[in-house]
């Protein structure tokens, strides 16, 4: 049998403790203020209770790495996001520089033929092209060996290289040969070669759209983007846009499908192009150089293009197409790569290497925890984070003040979805195997106080995921074997009911604001379970094969992971119906939701990142890479960090989120006096009513009260 880590939700319930020592403390010091703000609420003046989240740090560079040697020239660098290495070519030392990407130290160099210029990578075969410019051939580097295997003759003064790893086709730029080598990639030969530009002159850089299968170059001389076909290797066009002087740089984004131009003098700029149409979308001034972009750069998964000028780089966003920052690096700036998983940007300078954190998400720990972690549950009170590792029968507790591993809770065999209880601090953990060759049947009971197992329920076959709404203390189990919803009473940890769903149920969620339950199937349909009738009062068609489901109660907006077709499907739950579909990183697993910052955070199992979704907008913000097939991720709102549990190597990446502060209701990134003054002049005011406020209601049930004003107080003084 082949063994698929299982996934179950993690999805934060949200009514807070009233009892414990935490909230206690608290409680005594609001009730104590509570008369005195309820009577400053008339006077409530001049209070911004919908301000925006932070702004968008400024990015900067992290760390310089020396390569190549003084006067070496470092002019272009690939990466491969697997291996994590990067690769930099150094043109007067005709070697090639490897730098370990997870530690920025140098591993042996490679040499390589006369005056390289352009580089290229095949991920999927870990191969390495270097373009040799004076020697007139491509050097092949086994990046397992870090040695060259082949060198492979082309035509004159190759400058350019791209490589579309779908294909295992390599294209090489010859600018005085005017053409285009196709090498295939299996064999290290020459299959075609395509003629370009206007004799002597050809194209100095070039472009794979892996996703439609068009290469494009770039003619300096003749002010031509050159469109080949990669099936036919003929010429499809070049086309009438009318794209600056002397363009010398060009990237694609293959999830937009736009050509990004630079154009190098006399007026440096970059020119945007809609590859459907091959029609001009923006021209963007990219900043004074003295030599124009030399190189630029394009990360899909952030829809953000970098492009390096004399000195800086310029951070241009793809949906407005304007420069969004500017990073100062070393002199000349000739070569830019990007690392989409660590999402990490890499520049060559004259003689070094800059590196530049391309996100504001900022992963601040990574803990080792038991074996095979597949899903991750919060609870923001007490601040401890629950890891169900499914390959060592455990659950490791994290202590949320140091990420240190407090507690290692041993279990029946394989542990799977895992679920906190705020209100009861309880853990529920759903056990898909009973030993190597019967399934699973029952929940385990943790009690969160003395960190031992209390009870445990027998529920159908094979839970894989759990849910808890905590307002009416009853557990979700969805269990795949038996297509059933098992209802369990948390009072008395007994099956009050068992609800036919659709075929093979993966995840469960709940809204406690609605008490409605949503359950996703295997085969695309989301079942809508009433929870006062334990029966199912709807179904809907997502995404294929989804696999994990979160809510915003506030929003009344569900998220649903298809791990088929890398998309979110985000269901309207007033109406029942799909709004928006959302494209995300490859193989989305777990998904969960910042109900305090409407953010929604899904880890890509195949990407090795974190898509971080905007729920205004239903658009990717940006894209954050932790460690190797992460599966979970769950919101700790208290503390603003999110969870994230990485299968393949063992760990929890924490993530820091720069979003609103839990507690700090009018946005000015503090928890005080402010906070506890918005709480009160909507308090007692339900949904419904005209003095709610969507802010101030911090626990999303759906009401201003005083389990509100207790947040307030356990995380005030707080403060960016």
């Amino acid at each position: 049998m082949v063994h698929h880590p299982p996934l179950g939700p993690t999805i934060p319930t949200r009514r807070i403790r009233t009892s414990g020592k935490p909230g206690q403390k608290a409680l005594t010091t609001l009730l104590a203020l509570g008369s005195l703000f309820l009577s400053l609420s008339p006077l409530l003046v001049a209070v911004d209770l919908y301000a925006d989240n932070r702004p968008v740090a400024a990015q900067a560079v992290t760390s310089t790495i020396q390569v190549g040697g003084a006067g070496r020239w470092p002019v272009s660098l690939a990466i491969n996001p697997n291996t994590n290495r990067v690769y930099v070519v150094n043109q007067r030392s005709n070697n090639v520089s490897v730098i370990d990407g997870s530690t920025n130290s140098l591993l042996p160099t490679v040499r390589v033929g006369s005056y390289p210029e352009g580089i290229g990578i095949n991920q999927n075969t870990n191969r390495i092209y270097v373009a040799n410019r004076f020697s007139n051939n491509v050097s092949v580097i086994d990046g397992d060996t870090n040695s060259v295997t082949a060198t492979v003759n082309v035509g004159t003064s190759p400058r350019g290289i791209a490589v579309n790893p779908d294909s295992n086709r390599i294209y090489v730029a010859n600018e005085i040969g005017n053409s285009i080598s196709v090498i295939d990639g299996a064999t290290s030969s020459i299959v075609a070669t395509v003629t370009v530009g206007v004799y002597p002159f050809g194209p100095v850089d070039i472009a794979v759209n892996s996703a439609t299968n068009r290469i494009y170059a770039v003619d300096g001389r003749s002010n031509n983007i050159w469109v080949i076909d990669g099936a036919s290797h003929t010429t499809v066009t070049t086309t009438t846009v009318s794209v600056g002087t002397y363009p010398s740089a060009v990237a694609v984004n293959p999830r937009t499908n736009y050509i990004y131009v630079g154009n190098a003098w006399p007026s440096p700029s970059m020119v945007v192009i809609d590859g459907t149409t091959n029609r001009l979308v923006a021209t963007v001034d990219v900043g004074p150089s003295a030599t124009g972009p030399g190189s630029i750069a394009v990360n899909a998964s952030t829809n953000r293009t970098y492009v390096g000028n004399d000195g800086t780089v310029s951070v241009v966003d793809g949906v407005s197409n304007t420069v969004t920052a500017t990073v100062r690096v070393g002199g000349g700036a000739q070569g830019v790569a990007i690392n989409p998983v660590s999402n990490r940007v890499y520049v060559a300078n004259h003689a070094t290497v800059s590196v530049i954190a391309g996100t504001t998400n900022d992963i601040v720990a990574k803990v080792s925890v038991g074996s095979g972690p597949q899903d991750i549950a919060v609870n923001s009170v007490t601040n401890r984070i629950y890891s169900a590792n499914g390959m060592n029968n455990s659950v490791s507790v994290i202590d949320g003040a140091t990420n240190a591993v407090a507690v290692r809770i041993d279990l029946g065999y394989a542990p799977a979805g895992i679920a906190v209880n705020y209100t009861t601090n309880r853990i529920y953990v759903a056990r898909y195997w009973e030993n190597v060759s019967v399934l699973g049947h029952t929940v385990s009971v943790i009690d969160g106080i003395n960190d031992g197992v209390v009870e445990t329920v027998t529920v159908g076959s094979w839970p894989r995921a759990i849910a808890i709404n905590p307002v009416t203390n009853r557990i979700y189990v969805a269990n795949e074997f038996s297509g059933t919803i098992s209802v369990v009473d948390g009072a008395a940890n007994a099956v009050t009911a068992a609800v036919a769903v659709a075929a093979l149920p993966w995840a469960v969620a709940v809204n406690p604001n609605t008490d409605r339950i949503y359950v996703a199937s295997y085969y695309g349909i989301v079942s809508v379970i009433d929870g006062p009738t334990s029966s199912v009062v709807g179904s809907l068609r997502v995404g294929a094969y989804p696999t994990a489901l979160a809510v915003n109660p506030s929003t009344n907006r569900i998220y649903v992971s298809n791990n088929s077709d890398d998309t979110v499907s985000v269901i309207d739950g007033d109406t029942n119906t799909v709004a928006a579909t959302v494209r995300v990183g490859s193989s989305p697993r777990g998904v969960a939701v910042n109900a305090s910052t409407n953010r929604i955070y899904v880890a890509n199992q195949a990407s090795h990142t974190v898509s971080v979704i905007d729920g205004a907008s239903n658009r990717v913000l940006t894209t954050v890479g932790v460690g190797r097939s992460p599966i979970g991720v769950s919101v700790n709102r208290a503390t603003d960090s999110i969870y994230v549990a990485n299968w393949d190597d063992d760990t929890v990446s924490v993530i820091t989120d720069h979003g609103r502060l839990w507690g700090d209701v009018n946005g000015d990134d503090a928890v005080d006096a402010g906070d506890l003054a918005v709480v009160a002049a909507s308090f007692n005011s339900p949904a419904t009513d005209s003095k709610f406020n969507l802010y101030a209601d911090i626990n999303g049930d759906g009401i201003v009260d005083i389990l509100d004003l207790v947040i307030v107080g356990v995380t005030f003084g707080k403060r960016r």
